[in-house]
């Protein structure tokens, strides 16, 4: 398996660890890899009445800190607009969260940062 292969297969696996934690904690799944115009939505997820879009990073070996540069977090942004047009629901009214996933000697660790934009 080439590098490419490698980090997008573990990017998946960390949306589903990411999911079925999220699932643990009494979230429903709406949709996952969510495009919008040119902006992609890892996990859409609804919990009561609440709607909230879930970044997910997956790292192997690497400290997580600073994993979200400015432009990425404007890129989330944006996504976080589109979609709240897209259905027609305020934006106030949508949260985005973020889930770190580091993976270090075979183990995995999970953060979680439920208002992070």
């Amino acid at each position: 398996m080439n590098t490419a292969d490698a980090r997008q297969d573990l990017g998946k696996r960390g949306e589903a660890a990411a999911a079925l934690y999220l699932h643990s904690l009494g979230w429903e799944n709406i949709r996952r890899n969510y495009r919008i115009k040119r902006f992609e939505i890892d996990i859409i997820a609804r919990k009561d009445d609440h709607c909230c879009l879930f970044e997910v990073k997956t790292r192997r070996n690497r400290a997580a800190t600073n994993i979200i540069s400015e432009r990425q977090k404007a890129h989330l942004r944006l996504a976080h607009r589109a979609f709240c047009e897209q259905m027609n629901i305020s934006e106030l009214s949508v949260s985005y969260a973020l889930i770190i996933i580091s993976v270090h000697n075979g183990k995995a660790s999970l953060e979680y940062y439920p208002h992070f934009l």
